[in-house]
């Protein structure tokens, strides 16, 4: 497995991530969740509100993972890796936990 540090928005948001090759997505927990399981508690949370280049893009989204199903609204926002800017799809898991 490959990890490291990646930056959401701006001001940058930092997280630390598993660069997972096999899916498209980028899963990064909300700031807003309603509901988490502990795990996903421990770990820092993208806030939308503190991010000037965040557009919410209204389309919703969910996935069955794990035996729990997720719901969320799509965003997007700037990513960062190694100081290269990226536009991408974030995908808010956790906003709403069925």
């Amino acid at each position: 497995q490959y990890y490291g540090k990646i930056f959401i928005g701006k001001p940058l948001q930092e997280f630390k991530v598993i660069f997972d090759s096999s899916s498209a997505d980028l899963w990064i927990p909300s700031y807003y969740a309603r509901t988490m399981q502990y795990a996903v508690k421990r770990h820092t949370k993208y806030n939308c509100a503190k991010s000037s280049t965040y557009v919410p893009n209204g389309k919703s989204w969910s996935i069955q993972f794990i035996g729990n199903d997720f719901s969320s609204l799509q965003s997007e926002d700037t990513v960062t890796v190694s100081l290269n800017h990226v536009n991408t799809s974030i995908k808010l898991v956790s906003v709403k936990q069925l």
